[in-house]
């Protein structure tokens, strides 16, 4: 469990956000919000164990969250899994780029970057999952109005 205030409050937006997106949202919703909502309980699970640094569970949990947001992405008339891929890109390249050892990995400053471009990254893919709930929603509501009128 999370043990900072800041950590509890990214945790409860995180399950508000994928539970919005299973609960009202189309299908590319639904499925995004399965895929992450699972990937970052596995997180908040795999940083109990390794609390600091880069861990290869991670990094197959990203890995593995790109490639989900990429088909579904694929041939997608939504533009929010695009986006979706795009910040969990940035997830992986950062990791690679983390994981170097000719970069200076150990310094205080590289790991706050690091951590900090992650959980802004982890937040553009909850963003995008949530732009395109709210959008889902009013769709479903415009139709509905449409099929009121007739």
């Amino acid at each position: 469990m999370p043990e900072t205030f800041s950590a509890r409050l990214g945790t409860i937006i995180i399950l508000a956000v994928c539970c919005l997106a299973i609960g009202f949202g189309s299908n590319k919703e639904r499925t995004g919000g399965a895929i992450y909502l699972p990937a970052c309980g596995l997180v908040l699970v795999t940083q109990q164990f390794f609390p600091a640094g880069l861990s290869y569970t991670l990094i197959t949990l990203d890995v593995i969250c790109l490639i989900a947001f990429i088909m579904l992405s694929w041939k997608s008339a939504h533009p929010w899994p695009v986006w979706a891929c795009f910040c969990q890109a940035i997830i992986v390249t950062l990791h690679i780029a983390y994981a170097n050892p000719s970069a200076p990995a150990n310094s205080a400053a590289s790991q706050w970057a690091y951590y900090t471009v992650r959980a802004a990254s982890g937040y553009g893919v909850l963003t995008a999952l949530l732009i395109g709930t709210l959008s889902a929603i009013r769709i479903k509501i415009a139709i509905k109005r449409q099929n009121s009128h007739i």
